[in-house]
């Protein structure tokens, strides 16, 4: 493994991002790139933006961006994804036992809720999880298990799997294929629908369909895009739902403001959420945000350093690798006024327990390389917890929780929330 150090203080990381601004490499996939270079189907040096950097992540880069970045287009989704999460909650009602907690396996409901949710938006149409269809299990095991194995292959004090290909780079080949394998059957569906398309028809085009006929991407393009928002896009916005949800239960006069506002904003009416309703869910946001600042899923992010650079007034050579720390700063009262409190209000506009330092919570890291898929999440959290708790108030009646550190940080505790109808 290359030399590394980590920081966490805002200034640095403000340093940090501003200096590598034009050489923003992240080392991190490399796996996942050794082994779609060397892919029969995909092509070398061109492995995705969740591993490449310079001038090819640019060239892919901001030619999706539009599609999942732009806050405009994401509103174009809203009803799709309300939709979904309607749906899931009275699934969820369903699920709870006599004493109305939900499952042990609850995280496995919100990842297919995340899937079924991203899904519709890429390939607007429903997976069909409530129907049974055992494939979105399937998918989400995929991103799961491409994760892990990348954990466990990079963060290994030996890099094997550059020798020899051991037993688990074997496995996270076979399940990148099996991705693939999928996005591809999903494609040619989409090809098949705009063929059949008619030249007038004003029926929106979606992620798929766009990303197939902008001429600066490739059919390769489209297909490494997709796998890398189903890798990255499920089990991140799925844990951001997870703990805000045991906040909210923790800390029931701040799920009582919630309540206020969704039956200020929602009131008793049935229909589909709108961009104006989502501008009026300011403390909903500002819930999700909350959790953000001390529960991001990603506990780090990386740059790799082409000049010495200065971090906590020490020289940290060329060559070595930064890693930022994203949950420290939010922890501290320093940059939090009361860190130790679940205040949502802090996030409020007016800012009431005084200004945030940008680069103290970056949960989506931040400048050019942040995350393409952050305004899509957002919605989807936003979506899920207003409709969720605008039904139903939440309890929690089993002590703290201790996240587990990896990849993408998980709850140590089956989520067995207790769903209570609200009057």
């Amino acid at each position: 493994m290359p030399p590394s150090v980590y920081i966490s203080d805002p200034a640095d990381i403000e340093h940090l991002f501003k200096s590598t601004t034009k050489e923003h490499h992240k080392p991190v996939f490399k796996t996942l790139s050794a082994i779609r270079d060397n892919h029969d189907f995909l092509q070398p040096k061109r492995a995705g933006i969740l591993t490449e950097y310079g001038e090819e992540w640019w060239r892919v880069r901001r030619r999706v961006q539009p599609y999942t970045a732009k806050p405009k287009t994401v509103a174009m989704y809203l009803a799709q994804m309300d939709q979904v999460a309607l749906d899931f909650v009275d699934r969820w009602a369903d699920l709870r036992d006599e004493n109305k907690e939900l499952p042990s396996d609850f995280a496995e409901e919100l990842y297919c809720w995340g899937l079924e949710s991203l899904g519709l938006v890429i390939f607007n149409k429903r997976l069909g999880y409530l129907e049974g269809n055992p494939e979105v299990k399937d998918v989400v095991q995929m991103a799961r298990d491409i994760f892990h194995l990348v954990q466990k292959l990079e963060l290994a004090p030996i890099q094997w799997w550059k020798i020899k290909e051991t037993e688990d780079f074997k496995q996270l080949r076979q399940t990148n294929d099996k991705l693939l394998k999928y996005v591809q059957h999903s494609v040619i569906n989409a090809c098949k629908s705009l063929e059949a398309r008619s030249p007038d028809s004003q029926e929106e085009l979606n992620i798929v369909e766009r990303l197939l006929l902008d001429d600066e991407l490739s059919f390769e393009d489209v297909h490494v895009y997709l796998m890398d928002l189903l890798t990255a896009g499920i089990d991140t916005t799925a844990m951001t739902v997870a703990f805000t949800l045991v906040k909210l239960a923790q800390n029931p006069e701040k799920q009582a403001k919630l309540h206020d506002e969704l039956d200020t904003v929602l009131g008793d009416r049935q229909e589909l959420l709108t961009p104006q309703h989502m501008g009026d869910l300011k403390y909903t946001k500002a819930c999700v945000k909350e959790t953000l600042r001390t529960n991001s899923p990603a506990i780090l992010t990386m740059r790799k350093l082409y000049a010495d650079t200065v971090l906590g007034g020490y020289i940290v050579p060329k060559g070595f690798t930064v890693n930022v720390m994203l949950n420290i700063a939010g922890t501290q009262d320093e940059h939090f006024p009361r860190a130790a409190e679940y205040l949502p209000e802090r996030w409020l506009r007016h800012h009431p327990l005084g200004p945030i330092n940008h680069y103290a919570s970056i949960p989506f890291s931040t400048g050019l390389r942040n995350c393409v898929g952050r305004r899509l999440s957002e919605q989807e959290s936003y979506t899920i917890v207003a409709r969720l708790l605008h039904k139903y108030r939440l309890e929690w009646h089993y002590g703290d929780l201790d996240p587990i550190m990896s990849i993408v940080v998980t709850p140590d505790k089956p989520l067995k929330l207790k769903m209570i109808e609200r009057k």
